[in-house]
């Protein structure tokens, strides 16, 4: 599970420091938990037996959209797995608090993932599909290659971590796509692939 926190100051001057915390759920591995990255110099972040994850930019002066509306904006990204053994059904919720200063915190939308067990028995989100990615890293082209008999309509995308959307491609029927470097700079990505009967899968793709 791969989850990005975006936040933005839209007070009316600059936010000195920024707080995110977010409680993992308990159907997550805590002990698999990766910092993958964040926008600006983190100062510290934690875990505590709780279950409660911390981001702290002290000293952040982050401006207000006013102010400078692209400077404005901030993220983190983190990845968790889920924990072992979950039963066909189960869910997984998130949901984060960001705090600016000392003002009241902002509470984020709330995800939901479902497990979804299929008769094979290997567990997957949504659906028992397989998706390959490859060459990961990639250079100038990558392959996206997924299971597809039933012939569904499939849309891919790809995002920066922000959540800005760089490449759409839709109705992918074959089970492969190839994926064309175009404009993408060196860095972390987000692929997403998504059907119209609602199968969804999502990971990583880096550009060396």
């Amino acid at each position: 599970l791969n989850y990005v926190i975006n936040y933005q100051n839209t007070g009316t001057f600059y936010a000195t420091d920024v707080v995110l915390r977010d409680t993992l759920h308990a159907n997550v591995d805590q002990t698999s938990l990766d910092v993958m990255g964040s926008s600006h110099p983190m100062s510290h972040w934690s875990l505590n037996q709780h279950g409660i994850l911390s981001f702290e930019f002290m000293g952040i002066n982050l401006p207000d959209s006013n102010m400078n509306e692209p400077a404005s904006h901030g993220w983190v990204m983190y990845s968790v797995k889920p924990k072992a053994g979950l039963l066909d059904g189960a869910k997984i919720y998130n949901e984060a608090s960001i705090y600016f200063d000392f003002n009241s915190p902002i509470i984020t939308n709330t995800t939901d993932n479902e497990i979804e067990i299929p008769v094979m028995g290997t567990s997957n989100f949504k659906s028992g599909t397989t998706v390959k990615v490859y060459p990961n890293p990639m250079d100038q082209t990558a392959v996206v290659e997924f299971e597809n008999e039933r012939g569904e309509s499939f849309t891919l995308s790809i995002s920066d971590l922000s959540g800005r959307v760089l490449f759409t491609e839709s109705d992918i029927r074959t089970g492969k796509v190839q994926i064309q470097r175009g404009g993408l700079a060196q860095g972390l990505y987000l692929w997403k692939l998504n059907s119209i009967s609602g199968k969804e899968f999502s990971g990583k793709l880096q550009v060396k």
